[in-house]
């Protein structure tokens, strides 16, 4: 497979084009929960999650469920956006589209701080629960 980034700057200094992918979301997502909806930077950064994990080899379990998880709370808080916005003025006066609250206790699981700490070095973190979690 040809890297697009090859021959670039930010390729010399060892950022393939998945993982710019994922820090170009997780900037996305910061800034999107700075300043607007938290649901998109829910889509943003449990996007980049799995982008990154993506790229493991023989993945943990524990790595496999919360990739499921963050793409499950992704496509909700991207869904409920969308319809919200799509519905005329009279079906969101009927039915918002704001989530339960405990989507919005659990989306810090998928936030900006958790995209970045997970693409810090994702196969450390893979080895670590191979090492300690069976």
């Amino acid at each position: 497979m040809i890297d697009p980034l090859k021959g670039l700057v930010i390729y010399q200094i060892g950022l393939s084009s998945s993982l710019l992918t994922a820090i170009v979301l997780i900037v996305t997502g910061y800034l999107v929960e700075k300043h607007f909806v938290s649901r998109m930077s829910t889509f943003a950064n449990g996007m980049a999650i799995n982008i990154v994990l993506q790229a493991i080899k023989n993945r943990h379990w524990a790595l496999n469920l919360y990739g499921n998880f963050c793409l499950v709370m992704a496509l909700m808080g991207a869904l409920s956006y969308a319809w919200y916005h799509s519905a005329g003025y009279y079906e969101r006066q009927r039915s918002p589209a704001k989530l339960p609250n405990e989507y919005y206790s659990m989306s810090w699981l998928c936030g900006a701080l958790a995209s970045f700490l997970v693409s810090l070095n994702p196969e450390a973190l893979n080895a670590l629960l191979y090492s300690s979690i069976s």
